[in-house]
């Protein structure tokens, strides 16, 4: 259903069944608008740190989920798109998800983070070692994802042993509207 202009009403005009379906339709389409850009997402956060091992892609386990506006994460490294976060007449949803890694210091090698949906990589991000400081990974993906696809952040890095992401690690999943 899409919006329809209504009629327009002089006086003594006798309304029709049809001119009032006419407004009940553009009212469910106006409230299903009104739903398709309320806030829904949430801001994930580690609490401790996380040891990421020498070449091999590991998914980030989150301890915090807060605020989580439609109960989009539970535990662990999942982010499970609920059924709330689907407007009513779409099927799926265009998100957005920012991350942001800080590794401990250590300055060999690289380190990456990428966004995976389903298990297939959305949006990835390389950034050398910095010598003497941490290095912070920035990474950010737009996808469309319907009810039940799970969204997982992963880190890379080779350091030649375990390297650590501080508890500085975030990551924001959020709803930017429905999609079709």
């Amino acid at each position: 259903m899409s919006y329809v202009d209504p009629p327009t009403a002089v006086s003594d005009t006798i309304a029709t069944a049809a001119d009032f379906n006419i407004l009940a339709d553009d009212i469910r389409d106006l409230d299903a608008r009104a739903d398709a850009s309320t806030y829904q997402g949430v801001y994930l956060r580690r609490t401790t740190n996380q040891s990421i091992p020498n070449m091999s892609w590991t998914a980030i386990s989150w301890s915090s989920g807060a605020p989580d506006l439609g109960n989009w994460w539970t535990s662990g490294a999942n982010i499970t798109v609920p059924a709330g976060a689907i407007p009513s007449g779409f099927t799926t949803i265009v998100v957005r998800v920012d991350v942001l890694l800080n590794y401990f210091a250590n300055g060999v090698g690289a380190r990456q983070a990428r966004v995976l949906v389903n298990g297939s990589q959305i949006a990835v991000h390389h950034q050398s070692a910095i010598t003497g400081d941490t290095t912070v990974v920035i990474v950010w993906g737009i996808a469309e994802v319907a009810v039940g696809d799970v969204i997982t952040i992963e880190a890379y890095q080779n350091s030649g042993g375990a390297l650590s992401i501080a508890p500085t690690t975030v990551g924001l999943v959020e709803r930017r509207g429905g999609a079709s």
